[in-house]
């Protein structure tokens, strides 16, 4: 028995690399203590690098996913040979945005994780979310119940639009209406000069250029909402 623990205690301290017989451990009550001290040792050594190394890897998970989403556009717009310049748009439209809009998550997703919690949690969590998009709304200055903040939080839909994108069209059929929480959008009537078939190709390729707009809109603006008024509603203005 002596034979057995004074070769395990040898094999311990040399795959641990502790001490290489500079303090040796005498009788078998030292060397057990000393096994079980290098083994706890090399355990909390192992963890501690993991914690590290995963904190590493959580700081570059997100432009990991990022760089993936980009990936997947080029090769979806590869294999639909969509052109050039449509790519070009669409590059530029996502390297706009951040990590952390490509990855958030959908209203039914957030929906069902916010009900796992109590609904005093649930209100508390939704008012702090949605108050900073609803403090850039004048429309919306009134609201003060948490309630209501929890109900206009999933009722409203988060949407990005790229630079000179059309929104919608003169004579399409409203069901939304907006508000803009950041950036500027302009209001223009139909012109005669261009076809209104290839409307938004043309928006994408001037910049709206060549047309003076009715009006611009900014953050805290709203438009859009006589979809709400009028049971199929057609957009006067293109936007």
């Amino acid at each position: 028995v002596y034979s057995y623990i004074a070769s395990f205690y040898w094999a311990v301290m040399t795959i641990t690399t502790v001490g290489y017989g500079d303090v040796s451990s005498k009788g078998n009550d030292q060397r057990i203590l000393g096994m079980a001290g290098m083994v706890m040792g090399a355990l909390l050594f192992g963890y501690g690098v993991t914690v590290i190394i995963g904190m590493f890897e959580e700081s570059r998970h997100a432009q990991v996913e990022f760089r993936k989403t980009a990936d997947k556009f080029n090769r979806y717009m590869a294999s639909r040979n969509i052109s050039t310049e449509l790519r070009h748009q669409v590059q530029t439209f996502l390297g706009g945005k951040k990590m952390n809009q490509l990855e958030c998550m959908s209203s039914n997703e957030e929906f069902q994780l916010l009900m796992c919690l109590s609904e005093g949690l649930r209100e508390q969590i939704a008012k702090e979310s949605a108050r900073s998009i609803l403090d850039a709304m004048p429309f919306f200055e009134g609201v003060k119940s948490a309630k209501m903040m929890f109900t206009l939080f999933f009722a409203l839909k988060t949407q990005y639009v790229a630079k000179a994108e059309c929104i919608f069209e003169t004579g399409e059929q409203g069901t939304n209406m907006y508000f803009i929480q950041s950036g500027t959008v302009a209001i223009y009537e139909d012109g005669d000069d261009y076809d209104s078939d290839s409307y938004s190709a043309y928006f994408l390729r001037s910049g709206f250029l060549g047309h003076k707009p009715l009006t611009k809109l900014g953050r805290g603006d709203f438009f859009g909402e006589l979809a709400l008024l009028e049971k199929g509603h057609e957009r006067p203005h293109s936007v």
